[in-house]
């Protein structure tokens, strides 16, 4: 059985608070709700997220990409480094992410160098779960340059629940509000026209997923030929659920993990994301959102959408429905214009 560290989350929240290598913006944050939708618009009053080194160039970039500088290739800088080898497989390191806008955000990366633009695999799927189940957080993978990856080398992102309310992150309410099928308006992320659910055929090559497949929730939504997908995990997650502990222990880590990476693949699969004759190299980007209740992928035509104030760049945490915003003007801006039409239809 996986060992479950009590105290993980306690050290790191230690460890963070007044590091002074992490350079925390200042946020002002608003909610705005708009068609039912509640909107975290994250305005940078004090904007240290703009130092962040940028090493893969966006759709809004012009002139001749720098040449990439590998942040997360040691040495780091003191209070950086949280752990050399997370869950001693000899895969990733453990980083506070140094221009973090929410507290105790924590970055896996790849200790070998390895491409943004690969698939996950079953290890990385182990260490996200596992460390998701840490902090119980939520977890982000910017799966290619449109969907917001701003550096070469490998790495998953995870913010602990704790330190996002559920006005923020306006997914966590939907969710939890058992509003299941508002999904099926997120071709309000492609267009509220003409869009129907349909059943989705999970490729059924093993025996683990066949077991547990009647207790997945699985949503598609489709709209022009653009779908994305939307997994509830929580039966399957309180059928591996250790009932005699407070914390979320898995009973059979390999085998939920399993289970879990194989989900993940029938996703891409399903999305027409993976490339038969390469399935480990990303071909098409996307974006990847994961929590102990639910996993949702949604494929990514930009990370930029150009309005009349400026441009917002949105990585896959923008499907949280946060926008941050870098000026008061494109704050203003955003809460005079349909966000739906003329923001996530175009990502």
């Amino acid at each position: 059985m996986i060992e479950y560290k009590k105290d993980f989350l306690k050290t790191a929240k230690e460890k963070f608070f007044n590091n002074p290598s992490i350079k925390k913006s200042q946020i002002n944050s608003r909610i705005y709700t708009q068609n039912g939708i509640d909107f975290s618009i994250e305005y940078l009053a004090i904007d240290n997220v703009n130092k962040k080194p940028i090493n893969i160039s966006n759709n809004c970039s012009s002139g001749e990409p720098k040449k990439p500088n590998d942040v997360f290739e040691p040495p780091f800088e003191d209070g950086i480094l949280l752990e050399e080898n997370f869950m001693n497989l000899g895969n990733h390191r453990l980083l506070f992410n140094k221009f973090p806008i929410k507290d105790n955000h924590m970055i896996l990366v790849s200790k070998d160098f390895k491409s943004q633009y690969t698939h996950l695999d079953l290890f990385e799927i182990s260490e996200l779960i596992l460390l998701q189940n840490y902090v119980n957080g939520i977890v982000f993978f910017n799966g290619g340059k449109k969907s917001g990856a701003s550096q070469p080398r490998k790495h998953i992102q995870c913010i602990p629940l704790e330190n996002i309310s559920q006005e923020e992150f306006g997914i966590f309410k939907i969710f939890n509000d058992q509003k299941i099928d508002f999904f099926c308006k997120i071709d309000i992320l492609r267009n509220i026209n003409g869009i129907k659910n349909t059943s989705v055929k999970m490729i059924k090559n093993d025996n683990h997923l066949e077991d547990y497949f009647d207790i997945l929730k699985i949503k598609k939504f489709e709209e022009n030929g653009i779908s994305h997908l939307f997994v509830d995990l929580t039966k399957i997650r309180n059928y591996f659920k250790n009932s005699e502990k407070e914390e979320f222990l898995i009973e059979n880590f390999e085998e939920y993990t399993q289970i879990i990476y194989n989900i993940y693949l029938n996703v891409l699969n399903n999305l027409n994301l993976i490339n038969e004759y390469n399935s480990e190299n990303i071909f098409s980007d996307y974006s990847f959102l994961f929590t102990q209740d639910w996993l949702y992928v949604i494929p990514r035509k930009t990370d930029c959408v150009e309005l009349k104030c400026g441009n917002l760049f949105l990585n896959s945490n923008s499907f949280t429905f946060s926008l941050l915003v870098k000026s008061q003007e494109l704050e203003k801006e955003i809460q005079e214009i349909d966000i739906i039409k003329d923001i996530y239809t175009k990502l």
